[in-house]
């Protein structure tokens, strides 16, 4: 084992020191860990590609996102930080109001790998605000909604570019919020004189069309639900390609951020020649006519067949092996297949928004190497058990690219398991934080969790403490309401907050709570 594990110390300090791998994370939309296989056997959706994935790697089985909602997740993987460090404790929803991440923030995922020497490039959601020019005009127009008042016809300030990314290819809210528009290098796709109102958001995909309620949003013409997978797989392969043509002499980091699985559940008729919608109801003849049912499946296996596609164009290309490849999600799912006896949380209580475990442990797979335990720094089939965040990439990827993370800016709340991908079974995270609502499509209602509708969670080890958290005053109001033992009660039914007998690690953990949340930003 102690040989082993310095082969595989060598392997590594040989790839960062002379041949630093390609860097592709896979942040999926809504992607609960209950609907992968390789992590729940009784799943009834197709995921043959992430299974492979996990075979060639590492799958960790106790990963968290910092919220269980998308907009605050988005902002701590690109910064190594707890949302709260940002402009807003809940984090930026609208395309067109002050970003999330701030000035002094400047060191974000993209340019740490910058400055490393990697071509990169962010495509798919962004969702985490921007700041657009007034039409006619050199000025910011700050926090503006009307969007007949903005110049999309600029790269807006705090996008992608300004983040690091050498191209980009986004859509600033995903598939559910307008506008229903691509932006590539930051500017709108097609003439902004095109855009047009469209009556209302999605509310369902009703065989392949969305219907519509209350209010007015805008888009392009050229917009199609349908087919927003395919232009993006096709995006990311065409970055790739540009890649070897025009810069071969650096490797690259593509961060992906896929549309699906959020609603609507718009899956593609087929990708490059792959069958996506389709697939659920031939694997499950019985729920042939339950639309819902076989749209979210179909949804599930639209990112499945992405990663495919990228998997397969590398392997071609023999690069496969010199990449360190990563899929993970914003948060947990939604309880859209349940009625249907899918659980998209697996064995876990509570879904997307949720302060329970199925509103933020997702899945998070990596593999790095040629399939073989001897040709693979991430030893092929490999599980770990230990706690890590969805903020804890900035770390790894700044000590893989041997970079410092600067004191004030982001990577303040990360901690890199890049030993942990190496073969060191050794935790290196000791608390992690996450923040939802008490009641939030949970499978059935807590004890004492009703008076306040948002909470805090902290872990540490087994243990998982919840305290409500006082909109108000935007503070913790010093109340733990419940405290479980993951390891025994994964579904967190036996509360043993009034146990004498953990009297003194409640207060340990709750003053470290107290402690993250009240890293505020200095605005």
């Amino acid at each position: 084992m102690i040989k082993k594990f310095l082969t595989l110390l060598l392997m590594a300090s040989a790839v960062n020191a002379n041949e630093k791998p390609n860097v592709i994370i896979i942040n999926s939309d809504d992607y609960g860990i209950g609907d992968v296989n390789c992590y729940n056997q009784e799943s009834k959706f197709y995921t043959p590609a992430i299974d492979a994935l996990a075979a060639r790697g590492m799958r960790f089985t106790d990963h968290h996102t910092t919220a269980s909602t998308c907009a605050p997740t988005r902002y701590s993987i690109l910064t190594g930080n707890y949302v709260q460090r940002g402009l807003n404790p809940r984090g930026v929803w609208n395309y067109s109001t002050k970003s999330q991440i701030l000035e002094d923030q400047k060191i974000t995922l993209g340019k740490l790998m910058q400055q490393a020497g990697y071509n990169t490039a962010m495509l798919g959601k962004f969702h985490i605000g921007g700041t657009f020019y007034e039409r006619g005009s050199d000025n910011l127009a700050m926090d503006e909604k009307d969007y007949k008042k903005l110049d999309f016809s600029r790269p807006f300030k705090m996008g992608p570019l300004d983040l690091g990314f050498d191209y980009s290819f986004i859509l600033p809210n995903g598939i559910q919020e307008s506008p229903y528009a691509h932006f590539e290098n930051d500017v709108l796709v097609g003439d902004q004189e095109d855009l047009v109102l469209q009556e209302g958001r999605w509310t369902r995909a009703e065989k392949g069309q969305t219907t519509h309620r209350g209010y007015y949003q805008v888009g392009m013409p050229y917009w199609d639900f349908l087919q927003v997978g395919p232009v993006l797989a096709n995006k990311a392969l065409g970055f790739i390609d540009n890649h070897y043509k025009e810069n071969q002499d650096k490797p690259f980091f593509l961060y992906f951020c896929t549309q699906s699985i959020h609603g609507p559940n718009t899956a593609a008729k087929e990708i490059n020649g792959i069958k996506v919608a389709g697939i659920t109801a031939e694997r499950h003849p019985e729920m042939k006519g339950n639309y819902n049912f076989c749209s979210y499946g179909d949804f599930v296996y639209e990112t499945d067949v992405t990663i495919r596609l990228l998997m397969e164009d590398l392997e071609k290309r023999g690069e496969l092996k010199n990449t360190l490849f990563v899929f993970t999600a914003d948060n947990g799912a939604s309880p859209g297949a349940l009625p249907f006896g899918q659980d998209s949380s697996g064995l876990y209580s509570g879904y997307k928004g949720s302060i329970w475990e199925g509103g933020h442990r997702v899945p998070f797979i990596a593999a790095w190497g040629d399939g073989t335990k001897e040709g693979s720094i991430i030893e092929p089939g490999s599980v770990n058990n230990n706690l890590i965040g969805q903020q804890d990439i900035y770390g790894t990827l700044a000590e893989l690219t041997g970079q410092a993370i600067q004191q004030g800016g982001c990577g303040q709340d990360s901690i890199s398991f890049l030993s942990q991908l190496q073969g060191d079974s050794k935790s290196t995270r000791e608390y992690m934080y996450s923040q939802g609502k008490i009641e939030a499509r949970i499978r059935k209602p807590k004890k004492g969790a009703s008076k306040d509708p948002e909470a805090r969670m902290i872990r540490k080890g087994k243990w998982k403490l919840c305290v409500h958290w006082d909109m108000k005053n935007k503070s913790l109001n010093d109340k733990p309401f419940a405290l479980y033992n993951l390891e025994d009660d994964p579904q967190e039914e036996n509360d043993m907050l009034k146990n004498p007998e953990y009297k003194k690690m409640i207060e340990e953990m709750l003053q470290e709570l107290k402690k993250i949340t009240k890293k505020q930003a200095k605005i």
